[in-house]
């Protein structure tokens, strides 16, 4: 089976600084989600950034669905957590500015944007301005922005770390349908284990610059069923990944599940 995300080893630095090195991922076509988690300041930002093509890596090759990342593109977009709506659109305006940059007609970008909304359950806030909505409700503009543009993956930092419980949930759940019925691929940046494991196929615990596991969720597939969150598997899915983080020994946390250990 082909790899629809290879990151060949793959390093980025700054001056003297390097943030990682010598990292290798390769995501197969049937894990449509890359889960990306780790402690604050070990560059979990920075490989959405090289990912999207808005830095290069200092050396390695990275390669989303068959295309070689040199810059951006819109077949990548990013939705961030802080939402980057445009203030003075409305809703249906902000969702369809891809569409519009493309030279997309007005009725084909209008009625493709109507029926994203349609599918976030936003169909009755397309003429309102962003200042109007809730935290959630404006990531989910952001997430049926990204969608317009028909991207092969979207890539999403930290996108859930501003909403509370009940809406990250409901984030979540959408994103796990999403990743089902448009056959996207979304790469996820999050600091809590329970999001990456509730949609992550795959989940890459980044442990130092030079130091990296990946641990892999086979079943359920997407789109998961929101009662997986409270089963045993779920939380020992949870422990195992935990344990990566804080330097257990993977050998004898679930070896089943641990694809990789990177000492880069």
């Amino acid at each position: 089976m082909s790899n629809w995300l290879t990151l060949n080893a793959v390093g980025y630095s700054y001056g003297a600084n390097t943030v990682f090195h010598g990292l290798t991922v390769q995501v197969p076509e049937d894990e449509h989600v890359l889960a990306i988690v780790g402690p604050s300041g070990i560059g979990k930002s920075t490989i959405v950034k090289v990912l999207a093509g808005h830095l290069s890596p200092s050396h390695g090759e990275v390669v989303v669905c068959g295309e070689k990342v040199l810059g951006p593109a819109p077949t990548r977009p990013v939705v961030f957590q802080d939402y980057n709506l445009f203030p003075w659109m409305t809703v249906l305006d902000n969702v369809v500015f891809g569409l519009k940059c493309a030279g997309v007609p007005v009725a084909e970008r209008r009625r493709r944007g109507r029926a994203l909304l349609a599918r976030l359950c936003m169909d009755d806030t397309e003429k309102l301005l962003p200042s109007m909505l809730s935290g959630g409700m404006q990531q989910r503009v952001g997430i049926a922005r990204a969608l317009a543009v028909s991207p092969n993956c979207i890539l999403m930092d930290e996108p859930f770390s501003a909403l509370d419980n009940e809406m990250k949930e409901s984030l979540c759940q959408d994103i796990s349908s999403l990743a089902a019925e448009q056959n996207t691929r979304f790469v996820i940046i999050t600091h809590d284990l329970t999001d990456a494991v509730f949609l992550g196929n795959r989940i890459l615990t980044m442990k130092s610059a030079r130091q990296a596991l990946e641990y892999r969720i086979e079943n359920p597939y997407h789109p998961r069923p929101i009662d997986f969150r409270y089963t045993k598997e779920f939380f020992a899915h949870i422990e195992r990944v935990k344990a990566m983080l804080t330097g257990s020994n993977p050998s004898v946390i679930g070896e089943k599940y641990v694809l990789n250990c990177y000492h880069m």
